[in-house]
């Protein structure tokens, strides 16, 4: 099945409708200055983000640390998966650096020494594929959703350029954007390197460009963007509750093992019962990591509509304090203060035409 692509910032296409170009830079730089005096959470570094982790017959995950990108731990952010096919190795995302693409390659070579053959991008964010640029040199094709290339041309000007500041130069060395040269993906199932793979985009209410894949093998999915945990998402281009709606995808559900964009990967009650007590606690159920995301996108809404209901001014609304416990989740500051703002423009417009 085949699901509707989310089209890109939607509520500024509302909002546009009903304010000049000048007012809308003024808001979104009014964001920009208030987001700034946040600040991202400092994880530790740990040794087990070099190395591959099995989570069933041919699949591994290199983990990240689910925060922003900081110099503690270099970029070493989203979770990177692999699959080991009968021909050849699928990389599945490629880091936020060429650095941590070469931690990525060398932790598949020491699971297999069998050619890399191909790279899946799962959504278009910094985090996943600013490693590219090794893949490519080496000649392995990189496929995505049809939208990600275009999307990655726009929103990345200043990726790179914050990643350096950020990370230092010796850690991003090397590091450029490229763009994926396979758009062939429509939802559907694959042969790659052996292994049948399906692929879903979207589904609709989740960022643009975001694949859902599954490996047919053991039932392994990894959700892109759809699924974080424990990590506060960017929802500026859809609305919460959209979200809400589009993690109800039976094909999340239904895995026997679900790997998000960030965050502890997420196993069915099988799979965890395979799992010792003491292992379990790095891992959560599938259907509390849905049910967390769900709960922060309700409250999420709620707390927007509260805030339009009051006609807050808008440079009050990212400084609102929050009541509800998200506030130790990866990116609260500043994704929180940010999806407030976008609600609020949201619902704004959603007023305004239905008058």
């Amino acid at each position: 099945m085949q699901f509707p692509f989310t089209s890109s910032s939607l509520l500024l296409r509302h909002v546009i409708q009903f304010r000049s170009t000048h007012f809308i830079t003024g808001r979104l730089a009014l964001l920009a200055a208030l987001l700034s005096l946040g600040s991202n959470p400092v994880h530790a570094t740990n040794n087990d983000k070099l190395h591959a982790q099995k989570i069933a017959r041919g699949v591994y995950v290199l983990p990240g640390d689910g925060a922003a990108p900081n110099a503690n731990n270099l970029g070493r952010v989203g979770n990177l998966g692999f699959l080991v096919g009968k021909t050849g190795v699928v990389i599945i995302d490629t880091g936020s650096s060429a650095a941590r693409a070469q931690e990525l390659i060398h932790a598949i070579k020491t699971v297999t020494n069998k050619p890399l053959q191909y790279v899946l991008i799962s959504h278009p964010a910094q985090e996943v594929l600013f490693g590219d640029g090794v893949f490519k040199d080496l000649g392995v094709p990189i496929w995505s959703q049809v939208h990600t290339p275009r999307l990655m041309a726009q929103r990345c000007d200043h990726c790179l350029e914050t990643l350096i500041q950020v990370l230092g130069e010796d850690r991003m060395k090397g590091t450029r954007l490229v763009l994926p040269t396979a758009y062939a993906f429509p939802s559907g199932s694959f042969n790659l390197a052996g292994r049948k793979i399906s692929v879903v985009e979207g589904p609709q209410g989740t960022v643009p460009g975001n694949l859902v894949i599954r490996d047919e093998a053991t039932g392994v999915v990894f959700s892109g963007a759809l699924l974080s945990v424990h990590r506060v998402p960017a929802v500026q281009d859809t609305s919460p509750l959209a979200w809400e709606q589009a993690l109800t995808f039976d094909g999340l559900a239904k895995a026997y093992a679900v790997v998000p964009a960030y965050g502890p990967i997420a196993l069915s009650s099988r799979a965890m019962q395979l799992k010792t007590p003491q292992d379990r606690q790095s891992f959560i159920s599938i259907q509390d990591a849905i049910s967390q995301l769900q709960g922060y996108l309700r409250d999420l809404d709620h707390q927007a509509r509260g805030l339009y209901e009051r006609r807050l001014p808008l440079e009050e609304v990212t400084q609102q304090p929050s009541v509800f416990p998200y506030m130790d989740w990866d990116d609260y500051s500043p994704n929180h203060g940010h999806n407030l703002f976008y609600r609020y423009l949201q619902l704004e417009s959603e007023d305004l035409m239905s008058k």
